[in-house]
């Protein structure tokens, strides 16, 4: 709910700034915004996930026996 909170809120600011009444801007972009959302979350958790599968390997020793 964070991401969608963020999300529409950045979009009704913008829709606002640029004179869309505050009533129109608002509930209409509920569902485009939670579909987005959605999407951005599941980008983030196959990140995450990709992350923890495959660790970044370790510094090369440098100037050192390992």
């Amino acid at each position: 709910m964070h991401t969608l909170g963020e999300n529409h809120d950045q979009l009704v600011d913008y829709l606002t700034d640029r004179g869309v009444p505050d009533w129109l801007a608002n509930i209409p972009t509920m569902p485009p915004a939670y579909v987005y959302s959605v999407g951005e979350e599941l980008l983030n958790s196959g990140k995450d996930l990709l992350d923890w599968l495959f660790p970044d390997p370790p510094p090369p020793c440098v100037g050192r026996k390992c």
